[in-house]
């Protein structure tokens, strides 16, 4: 049976991407942070500031994260609007 985290997006909620997991090549798994108060980031195409509770990285960035970098350096590609109703999170499995 699949299990779902509690907190998910919601439609219309911006999600911040990491340059890895944009485009049809996702990596899977995607890891998911929810922050509290949402972080700004700046969008690499056109210098503009946005603001999200959520960040969705690649395996990869989600190491860095993990070991202390800060999100100004997790190399944001894009943030897009989360359309979905259905859970997508699952909750993390124990080892």
């Amino acid at each position: 049976m699949t299990a779902f985290s509690k907190k998910q997006p919601t439609r219309g909620e911006n999600v911040m991407l990491c340059t890895h997991s944009l485009g049809d090549n996702k990596p899977s798994p995607l890891h998911w942070f929810y922050f509290d108060n949402a972080a700004v980031f700046v969008r690499p195409h056109d210098s503009s500031i946005g603001e999200s509770h959520w960040l969705a990285v690649c395996p990869e960035c989600f190491v860095l994260f993990q070991m202390g970098t800060p999100l100004e350096q997790l190399p944001i590609g894009a943030d897009e609007v989360w359309l979905g109703d259905e859970p997508a999170i699952l909750k993390p499995e124990m080892s």
